[in-house]
């Protein structure tokens, strides 16, 4: 399985920091600054993993998770925001994000958490 991350952020310097940071680590990063790029994207490039803001315009991320479930029902979407809402984090998860992290992160962090659904899906 190829190590493929796809980051779903309207922050453009969010995308680049994460793919710079990731790329550095052997991961192939793709980058979308809007759902639908990123509902693209997932169809074409068919990543492991996405990382997805919630706070995102025209298409939010939690109905951003059931679109891209519908697109791909084994990819593991892990919630980057900077809103703090147990009921949105809770939405997240029902819907199928695996993770949610807080902005500010750290990019160790990000990429543990990257790791870690990799190593569950055995591509470790």
């Amino acid at each position: 399985m190829e190590k493929k991350v796809l980051v779903i952020d309207d922050e453009k310097y969010i995308c680049d920091l994460l793919k710079g940071f990731l790329e550095d680590r052997g991961w192939r990063v793709i980058t979308a600054t809007s759902t639908r790029e990123g509902l693209r994207k997932t169809r074409d490039e068919k990543p492991s993993i996405v990382l997805l803001d919630i706070k995102m315009p025209f298409i939010d991320g939690i109905k951003a998770i059931k679109l891209l479930k519908r697109i791909d029902q084994a990819i593991d979407i892990i919630m980057i925001s900077g809103v703090v809402d147990q009921n949105i984090v809770r939405r997240s998860m029902d819907y199928g994000a695996v993770e949610y992290i807080l902005k500010p992160f750290t990019l160790e962090y990000v990429k543990n958490c990257i790791n870690v659904r990799m190593a569950i899906k055995g591509a470790f």
